[in-house]
C-alpha cells in the first residue's frame, strides 16, 4: 500500500504553515487512494475470475472427456510395443470431437479439482458413461 507516512511525519516536524497545508493534503490523498486501490484490486479480481469461469467445461462435457481419456489409456496399455500408438494424438482427436482445446480441459479439471464435491460428481457421470459404453460394447 502506499503511504506518505515519512513525508507526513517530516512535515509535522516543522512548524510551517505551508508544512501544516502539505500535511492536510496528504491525509487527503491517502484517504483517496486506499479506497480506490480496494476497489481497483477488487475489480481486477471479479473480471479475472469471470473469465476463468467462462473457459469452464460443464460437468457432462468434462465427464464424456475423461471417459473417453480413460478409455484411450487403457486401449495405449494393451497394444503392442511395437505397434504403439501416440496416446498425445488421441487426446487431441478427443478434444476435436468434444470441441474443447487442452487449455480448456485443464482449467476446467483444476478448477474443478479445487471443489472435491463437484470432482466426485464428474467421476461419478464418468464412471456411468465408462459402464454404459462396456454395456454396449458387450451386447453388439
Amino acid at each position: 500500500m502506499i503511504s506518505f507516512a515519512p513525508l507526513r511525519h517530516f512535515c509535522e516536524s516543522r512548524n510551517t504553515k505551508s508544512h501544516q497545508y502539505i500535511n492536510l493534503k496528504l491525509k487527503s490523498i491517502d484517504n483517496l487512494i486506499s479506497p480506490f486501490l480496494v476497489l481497483l484490486l477488487f475489480l481486477l479480481s471479479c473480471s479475472n475470475n469471470q473469465q476463468e469461469t467462462n473457459s469452464i467445461l460443464s460437468k457432462p462435457v468434462m465427464a464424456e472427456v475423461l471417459a473417453e481419456m480413460e478409455l484411450a489409456q487403457a486401449a495405449y496399455k494393451y497394444q503392442n510395443i511395437s505397434q504403439r500408438f501416440d496416446i498425445h494424438f488421441m487426446f487431441e482427436e478427443i478434444y476435436k470431437k468434444n470441441k474443447v482445446t487442452k487449455e480448456e480441459f485443464n482449467t476446467s479439471l483444476k478448477f474443478y479439482s479445487s471443489s472435491p464435491k463437484e470432482m466426485d460428481d464428474i467421476y461419478n457421470e464418468t464412471i456411468e458413461l465408462l459402464t454404459k459404453k462396456q454395456a454396449d460394447a458387450i451386447g453388439k
